[in-house]
């Protein structure tokens, strides 16, 4: 619409009605004095929709003048005024925009404060329908913002992920905001927390302490920091990772989590990596500084307890030498310190030298002494040893020091003591079958029995050889076949020459028993076993059955063992004398009394010679017995010994009672040995013409048991072979008992000679007495050669057990492997031997030679006083 008008209201005027309403005009260019467009007064209403004013001129410049209320439909955000005059160009519903900081949220709005001022966390621009809310990280804490920079960003430590928020929020503990209008804190970073809310920058962090870890951001507190776990440590501060819990060395552990660092083993422990407690060293081994991270093996043969920082003590199977030896210096030179266990003796761990455990049935001279001795049976059954010596006791720390204090008697058993607690405790007791004590009985009462029992022997002897002598008795019912057995038994002895081998045998017998006891000779029991037993069943010693040992002096039994014997031939001699002169006093021709004592004395010399023959070894082994003394090791080094008799072990040797027994000893030895020597050169001497000229004298026949079996040129070797029975059962003992092993090379040697001897002089008449003699010799020399190895190889054992030095040296592993071959070669050589006389024997019964019937030996061509002539012969006997 244009229009021009020279009146109010150029193009509408209104005045004075009920309504008006103008919707869909465009008032353009309008004109008018008052009022270029409309001019309303008065009206009851009017709308105005949908319409625009441009370009309207009124002469005050007024588009629209009302003087009554106009309702505008204005859009959002607009507003209009109801009434009065409105200027420039404007339209429905545009209208006019809501001012900045305010907003227009309805229709119809007539004031320029619109809907109201632009609510908190807002902002409201120019035509302003809906407030806009501030955006993130900033807020609007009051009213009427104009525009987006009306915003105040959030302060550093707040954010504010919201819009349209009237206040920021505070950061969080465990997170902080480091500049302005954040819409969200930054969490706190790894390896650390942040305690305090709103923190404004990362310097609130805390790292975690060394020891822990923390792999989550945004933590706020040190609980959020994660340990290290027992067996690592970390020294990093702000750790971010369980990367840096380093597991612990060997030889460190962290005993609790969250350790900055690892603490060291102390000595005597260890640790394998990653380890959270120490291990105590096990026993043989030791940790001497701390931080190891194994223990170190203890060098050999020392050993330790569990914890240990040194080695100190000697393992088992080895003992300490010296207790006083300093630990360092053992630690260095272990090997001169800790010795190998003894043989027969248990060695646990901490074994010293005193406290060396004993089995039973052994026993040791001090606890200073490394050497066992097997307790002897002494005649008992196989435990007797062991019922007698107790040993010792495993752990038993009282049983240690009793030993220290008492010394060798701790190890006996209840009742005994002495070496080998072969001894009684109690006084006037003895020894009985090695385990067994019993009271010694009356002095006075024993010599009786012992008396009693020779003249017994004797009488029953003089009876048998007077009932022998009877020839009539021959014919009796009862006592004639016996008589006539013996008669037999003579004749069968007699033709075998069985007196020379009896004593060729006995000879041999008597140097073998004394093995053990003269030589100290070392063989296995089970191959000497049952000759022992022949041995206790044969060889009885009077003395010691009457006047057993404690019960009387050594010196008593010695004089008693070396005049009895003496005593017995002296009363076969006296009645042999005392029959001669009883027929010399009946006869009515009486010589001279001389001649009748001369000749009983000859009468009875066979049985005395026997005697003496059978005596003298014994007696003699007996005597030179003082000398005889076991010794036994006193100290660690084998260089002490303390000796006691063997005969009697309440004696100790080298003592002034063992030199009163020696002196004694002396006299008998000139009475003994010398003795029967000297008698059997005195007796033989004489013989001397009467056997080579084949004339026999009353000498020659009652010392016929001395030379009978021998050839002429050699009827003195009973006198040699005696002195070789003498030295090899007696004399041997003066050499040192330390020096037993060379009483074995000499018998060995004289052995050895008198073999050779025998081979060359062939001094028997028979020639298997010849082989016999020679054979028992070899066999003696083997016995002893076998008897030096095993004692040599066993010494050496003795001396550095378990090492195999005896091995090394002799070559044989063990005993057995001794004896078996020794004995396989005895054997062999008895039996080479026999098979030679056998053969020899045949060979000389081919020999055409008179032989008599009765020995099938050639006759002993023997002249009696007077006569001539052999054999007689006055006729020549012939067939045909």
């Amino acid at each position: 619409m244009d229009c021009s008008a020279e009146r109010i209201g150029g193009v509408v005027r209104a005045v004075t009605s009920e309504s008006l309403s103008v919707a869909g005009v465009a008032f353009i260019n309008n004109s008018a004095p008052s009022g270029s467009v409309l001019y309303l007064d008065e009206l009851d209403r009017s709308s105005i929709s949908d319409t625009s004013f441009a370009g309207n001129i009124a002469g005050n410049g007024i588009a629209i003048q009302t003087g009554s209320p106009i309702d505008w439909d204005c859009r959002l955000g607009r507003w209009m005024p109801r009434q009065g005059a409105l200027e420039g160009d404007f339209s429905a519903p545009e209208c006019r925009l809501c001012p900045a900081g305010y907003y227009g949220a309805a229709r119809g709005l007539i004031e320029p404060s619109c809907s109201g001022q632009c609510i908190r966390g807002h902002f409201c621009e120019e035509g302003t329908a809906d407030p806009e809310p501030c955006p993130i990280g900033t807020h609007m804490p009051a009213l009427g913002a104009a525009s987006n920079e009306s915003c105040i960003p959030c302060a550093p430590g707040q954010y504010q992920p919201l819009t349209g928020q009237s206040d920021c929020l505070t950061c969080p503990a465990g997170s902080f905001s480091p500049d302005i209008g954040l819409a969200a804190c930054d969490p706190c970073p790894r390896g650390g927390y942040c305690e305090d809310a709103g923190a404004a920058t990362r310097m609130v962090w805390e790292p975690c302490l060394a020891g822990s870890f923390n792999p989550a951001n945004g933590s706020n507190s040190s609980a959020a920091c994660e340990l290290c776990p027992a067996g690592t440590a970390s020294a990093t501060r702000g750790a971010e990772s369980s990367e840096t819990c380093s597991p612990c060395r060997p030889g460190t552990v962290a005993a609790t989590a969250g350790r900055a660092e690892c603490a060291s083993c102390e000595p005597g422990t260890f640790s394998v990596a990653g380890s959270d407690s120490c291990s105590e060293c096990a026993a043989g081994t030791y940790a001497a500084n701390p931080g190891q991270g194994e223990c170190v093996p203890c060098p050999h043969p020392l050993s330790s307890v569990n914890g240990s920082t040194t080695c100190s003590f000697c393992m088992a199977n080895f003992y300490l030498r010296n207790t006083s030896a300093d630990p360092g210096d053992m630690f260095t030179s272990p090997t001169e310190f800790c010795k190998p266990c003894p043989p027969d003796a248990d060695c646990p761990d901490n074994t010293t030298l005193s406290s060396l455990v004993l089995p039973r049935g052994f026993w040791r001279a001090s606890p200073s002494s490394a050497v066992l001795t097997e307790c002897r049976l002494f005649g008992g059954k196989a435990k007797a040893g062991k019922t007698r010596c107790a040993g010792s006791e495993t752990g038993a720390s009282r049983r240690r020091r009793m030993v220290v204090e008492a010394g060798s008697d701790a190890y006996c058993a209840s009742g005994f003591t002495g070496p080998e607690c072969q001894l009684c405790n109690a006084s006037n007791h003895y020894l009985v079958d090695g385990e067994e004590c019993k009271e010694c009985a009356d002095r006075a009462a024993s010599a009786g029995r012992l008396t009693g029992i020779a003249l017994g022997i004797i009488v029953a002897c003089g009876l048998l050889a007077w009932a022998y002598r009877m020839q009539s008795w021959r014919k009796r019912r009862f006592i004639g076949p016996p008589l006539r057995l013996t008669d037999r038994l003579s004749a069968w002895c007699v033709a075998i020459g069985l007196q020379a081998k009896l004593k060729i045998l006995l000879g041999f017998y008597q140097v073998c028993i004394v093995l053990s006891t003269t030589y100290s000779a070392r063989l296995p029991e089970k191959y000497t076993g049952w000759s022992d037993r022949v041995q206790e069943a044969v060889s009885v010693d009077v003395t010691a059955l009457f006047l057993p040992v404690q019960c009387v002096s050594f010196s008593l039994r010695l004089i008693a063992y070396a005049l009895s014997p003496v005593g017995l031939i002296a009363l076969l001699l006296l009645l042999g004398v005392g029959i001669r002169v009883n027929r010399w006093r009946a006869a009515s021709e009486r010589p001279r009394l001389g001649d009748a004592v001369r000749r009983g004395i000859l009468d009875l010399t066979p049985p005395g010679l026997v005697l003496t023959f059978c005596f003298v070894p014994s007696v003699s082994a007996f005597v030179f017995r003082a000398w005889s003394c076991k010794a036994y090791v006193v100290d660690a080094d084998s260089t002490t010994y303390i000796e006691y008799m063997r005969q009697d072990a309440s004696v100790q040797c080298h003592t002034k009672e063992h030199d009163s027994i020696t002196k004694l000893a002396i006299f008998l030895i000139v009475l003994w040995p010398l003795g029967s020597l000297v008698l059997f050169t005195s007796l033989l001497v004489p013989c001397y013409k009467a056997l080579h000229t084949r004339t026999p004298t009353d000498l020659s026949r009652a010392t016929a048991f001395l030379h009978r079996e021998y050839e002429t040129r050699w009827y003195w070797w009973e006198a040699v072979d005696l002195l070789r029975k003498i030295v090899l059962t007696g004399v041997v003992v003066l050499i040192p008992e330390e020096r037993y092993f060379l009483r074995l090379v000499v018998a060995t040697l004289i052995c050895s000679c008198y073999a050779v001897g025998l081979a060359v002089a062939t001094p028997y008449k028979r020639y298997e007495d010849d082989i016999l003699a020679v054979a028992t010799n070899l066999v003696l020399l083997l016995v002893f050669l076998g008897a030096s190895w095993t004692t040599l190889f066993d010494a050496i054992e003795e001396q550095s057990p378990g090492q195999g030095k005896a091995e090394a040296i002799l070559g044989w592993p063990d005993t057995d492997a001794i004896v078996i071959p020794m004995t396989v070669l005895v054997s062999a050589a008895l039996a080479i031997f026999l098979a030679g006389a056998v053969v020899a024997a045949r060979r000389l019964a081919r020999i055409p030679t008179i032989r008599l019937v009765s020995t099938k030996q050639q006759p002993e061509l023997t002249l009696g006083k007077g006569q001539t002539w052999h054999l007689f012969n006055s006729h020549i006997l012939s067939t045909g």
